[in-house]
């Protein structure tokens, strides 16, 4: 399968996936009292925490190690690396387990001393299964690993749907998840072990000394950026109840399309900034850069606005109107896409100046947590929190977008386009207001998500089409995924086909 066939493969993979695991939530709060749900989203932290700290980055090295040993000769190195993961994660499952009580002191839930066991059979498992993506990709079977993704997280939603529907209730849902993800940790770890004894005579090691060297940066930097993620997080988990941590947590969700839409530009960009510095040309990375930044907010502005205008219907549809408290701090959270230059970090890894990502990454850390802290002090609400989390990205991002510029040589006012951000906003906004009655009817709450989200859409690309915020390039781009959805519209669109040059289709990210 070509490169470029692969990377559509994975993107619809991951979007299915991202999906399955969406829906995750809204089964849960059907089914679990909100203090119970709250601790479930507080194993889940813990747990995601632990699963990025305790690998210390060797996880990452298969990306790079496998491609260097060439075909048949990773193995050995696999399965040491698998066998060494395992040991970590049994010591990070340790270190729970013995500082259970702190645990559930610090994260004021005593519930999580108790299920301290079950946090660490998922951090074991957790952190061989999901290897899985990593090595395949490795390997280059991305089509493997785009069949992979849905079944595993099929899986995983089968395992925690059978104990709720059998009435097993929380324990179950952390026992059926170990099981399901044990499942494939066994699977993946006997299948390289199988692989590593048929090739014993044409494998190659790695020395470890290499393997540390090359991991323990990124490590560094992966558990920084964890934190960073999640502080406020965990203070609001301190301060407050798993209730309320609950209707805290469903707030701050970020919208899974937009997520994966910023790690594709990020996978797409990486690669031709590097070839870009190398030749010198970073006028051409600048060029890239601000026409992705108008592209993105193309796409985030509508949304955030339409987001924005049906937050309660939103929240209550996905999560009952026991989380009604949570739309406040949903509409908040969404202001932080209004400045969504984050992926713009990929200039550092271009240059090599990769100290500046950790820079970065301490920078969010500190403001996150002391502007969280201050906030929730001066509001004592949640919405302290959620205000902080969205100073504080703003402020990071605003220091990347001038430490690119300044890496790149040239002004900020010249990487980003402001006048075309206020434009595009702008329009969302009116859009948004104009669609603000649908939200008055009294009809269920699934007819105005549908009503509201097609008559904004349908007003907006009408709109950004009769005002012109479509460059030719982009109106290329829109009249070819039309063609992927509806070939018969398209069809009639060709009938007055867009002046639009091969160089602009060409320039596409």
């Amino acid at each position: 399968m070509k490169l470029s066939d692969q990377a559509a493969a994975l993107f619809i993979s991951k979007t299915i996936t991202a999906g399955l695991l969406f829906i995750l939530g809204p089964i849960l709060v059907r089914f679990l009292t909100q203090a119970e749900y709250g601790t479930f989203l507080q194993v889940n932290l813990v747990t995601t925490f632990v699963v990025t700290a305790a690998p210390i980055g060797i996880s990452q090295s298969f990306a790079y190690f496998i491609p260097k040993l060439g075909g048949g000769k990773h193995y050995q190195f696999v399965v040491r690396t698998l066998t060494l993961l395992i040991g970590l994660g049994i010591l990070g499952a340790i270190t729970i387990f013995v500082g259970r009580n702190y645990l559930g002191l610090w994260m004021n839930n005593a519930s999580l001393a108790m299920l301290a066991p079950y946090i660490g059979g998922l951090i074991v498992a957790t952190i061989i299964s999901d290897t899985t993506e990593t090595i395949f990709l490795a390997e280059k079977r991305g089509s493997i690993v785009a069949a992979i993704l849905p079944i595993k997280a099929s899986a995983r939603l089968a395992a925690i749907m059978l104990p709720l529907l059998v009435g097993a209730g929380l324990v179950g849902v952390f026992q059926g998840l170990i099981v399901a993800m044990l499942v494939e940790a066994v699977i993946l770890y006997g299948y390289y072990l199988y692989e590593c004894r048929c090739h014993r005579a044409n494998t190659q090691a790695v020395n470890l000394k290499d393997q540390f060297n090359y991991c323990l940066p990124i490590g560094a930097a992966l558990i920084l950026a964890t934190i960073g993620g999640s502080v406020d997080m965990f203070l609001v988990s301190s301060w407050f109840d798993s209730a309320q941590y609950a209707v805290y947590a469903r707030g701050v969700f970020e919208l899974p399309l937009t997520a994966i839409l910023l790690t594709v530009l990020f996978d797409l960009l990486a690669p031709r900034f590097v070839e870009h510095w190398d030749a010198g040309r970073k006028d051409k990375i600048a060029g890239l850069l601000r026409d992705s930044v108008r592209r993105v907010a193309l796409v985030f502005y509508p949304i955030m606005c339409l987001s924005f205008l049906l937050a309660h219907q939103i929240i209550t549809f996905l999560f009952t109107d026991n989380y009604a408290d949570s739309v406040p701090i949903f509409r908040i959270f969404l202001l932080a896409m209004l400045f969504h230059t984050g992926y713009m970090v990929v200039v550092f890894r271009a240059s090599g100046n990769t100290k500046e990502t950790l820079k970065i990454s301490i920078l969010k850390i500190v403001l996150v947590a002391m502007l969280s802290a201050i906030l929730l002090k001066v509001f004592g609400a949640l919405e302290g929190a959620v205000i902080g989390v969205v100073i504080a990205n703003v402020l990071t991002r605003l220091y990347i977008v001038c430490r690119a510029s300044r890496e790149l040589e040239i002004s900020v006012s010249a990487l980003i386009p402001w006048k075309e951000l206020g434009k595009t906003f702008l329009l969302s906004a009116a859009v948004a207001a104009i669609c603000m009655p649908v939200i008055w009817w009294e009809v269920p709450k699934w007819l105005i998500l549908l009503a509201g989200s097609s008559l904004y859409g349908l007003l907006f690309i009408t709109a950004a089409f009769y005002f012109e915020r479509l460059s030719e390039g982009d109106k290329v781009i829109f009249h070819r995924w039309v063609s992927y959805v509806m070939p018969s519209v398209f069809m009639r669109m060709r009938r007055e086909p867009l002046q639009a040059g091969s160089s602009s289709s060409k320039a596409d990210l």
